[in-house]
């Protein structure tokens, strides 16, 4: 039992520098939308998309670790790689938190914009109804 866990071990440790060749780091998304205009869907979606990433982010690392745990040929690349991973996460935790921060600060902005959206949509409605049912002179 005991060498058939040792045989295991070795095996597993064989294929990590195979592994490590295999990580592919995750694609960084971009937050490029202007937070003025943005309504909350697209907020939603950059917050998926920020999700997604990290996600893929601790993937692409933990693939890394077994490079880095083994201390194969490519060990110090995978650290490498593992930090500059890190600290691209934080860049673009970074730009979300900025990007989010902007989109609250042009709520007010966004919530007078509809408001008027929607007293014009309703008086025309309203001026509408009028002339549908004969109505004049209330100018």
């Amino acid at each position: 039992m005991t060498r058939f866990l040792i045989t295991a071990a070795a095996l597993a440790f064989a294929t990590l520098p195979a592994m490590a060749d295999d990580c592919t780091p995750p694609e960084k998304p971009v937050f490029d939308q202007d937070p003025a205009t943005m309504e909350v869907s697209d907020l939603n979606a950059a917050t998926q998309s920020l999700m997604s990433y990290e996600k893929a982010s601790k993937d692409y690392r933990s693939c890394l670790d077994g490079s880095i745990a083994a201390r194969d040929a490519q060990w110090v690349t995978s650290l490498e790689s593992f930090n500059a991973s890190a600290n691209e996460q934080d860049e673009v935790y970074a730009a979300y938190d900025s990007m989010s921060a902007a989109f609250n600060e042009a709520a007010p902005e966004r919530a007078a914009r509809a408001a008027l959206a929607a007293k014009k949509e309703a008086e025309e409605k309203f001026a509408k109804s009028l002339a549908e049912a004969g109505v004049t002179g209330l100018e």
